[in-house]
């Protein structure tokens, strides 16, 4: 669902500043049309608000218990998780916070242009991400989404290395695509290796570690933009991105060996 919003969104979004625009008697140098643009998103986000507020807790219910949950609290492996998702961020956040400014000041594609790319891009999420519970129950989770984060890196080099709308359309298709395989199989493999109690103290360090790199992709990136160009930051953004795919690849294989090591050891 997020996929497929995100393909109407971007759609319609580039569409609306043109829309302001001409309701409004200006044209696309100001910042009135893309400021209306803006609030058409409030108003369409607020019925989402409004029905969040009649959410109800339905009641735990019963699970069955789990040995690990005499355990301590896994710091080592809740810091390991958000050294990954925080270099993840900081490289597809470098990509998807400028890639819009790109096209437009440094391929001069105009709104709609920019909308429609975007958009047709998305529809690779719409596709890929189903697939996910696929390739997870064939390769584990762990592993579709090291393959993931790999294939983000990977998808994001053809936008460094050639100045062009077609190569950069290719490249956000695939980071597109790889970014919804990653999320999904990421979020099932982080709450399956740490007991059930702990599970909510994971996906709050790992969704503030993915806040943090989002943050500082943005910070970095107007200045790196700003001293050495585009291609820069997107080369930077791949090799945050290889750089976190290489100390999830490190998590994966320790952990395969801890696993065999148990295998070995004869029970007590």
């Amino acid at each position: 669902m997020i996929s497929l919003t995100t393909f109407v969104g971007s759609l319609c979004g580039g569409l609306l500043p043109n829309l302001f625009a001409h309701v409004t008697s200006t044209n696309l140098e100001s910042s009135i049309p893309y400021g209306l643009a803006l609030w058409a998103a409030v108003v369409i986000l607020s019925p989402g608000l409004i029905l969040l507020a009649f959410f109800r807790e339905t009641g735990k219910g019963e699970r069955k218990a789990d040995p690990r949950e005499i355990a301590r609290i896994p710091v080592g492996l809740i810091a390991v998780i958000v050294v990954v998702r925080f270099l993840r961020e900081c490289g597809y956040g470098g990509v998807i916070t400028f890639f819009n400014v790109y096209l437009d000041t440094s391929l001069h594609l105009p709104t709609t242009s920019i909308g429609l790319l975007v958009s047709v891009a998305a529809i690779a999420s719409i596709v890929c991400t189903p697939l996910m519970p696929v390739i997870a129950r064939r390769w584990g989770a762990g592993r579709t989404s090291l393959f993931g984060l790999i294939a983000m890196g990977v998808a994001i080099l053809p936008l460094a290395i050639v100045r062009s709308w077609q190569p950069a359309s290719i490249g956000w298709a695939g980071m597109t695509a790889a970014n919804s395989l990653n999320e999904a199989a990421m979020q099932v493999f982080i709450l399956d290796i740490v007991a059930t109690r702990y599970r909510a103290l994971m996906s709050g360090a790992a969704n503030m570690a993915s806040t943090l790199g989002l943050a500082a992709s943005a910070l970095y990136g107007g200045y790196i933009i700003r001293a050495a160009g585009f291609r820069a930051v997107f080369l930077l953004s791949a090799g945050f991105l290889f750089v976190s795919a290489g100390s999830f690849a490190g998590l994966l294989g320790m952990r395969r060996r801890t696993q065999k090591l148990r295998e070995v050891v004869p029970a007590q």
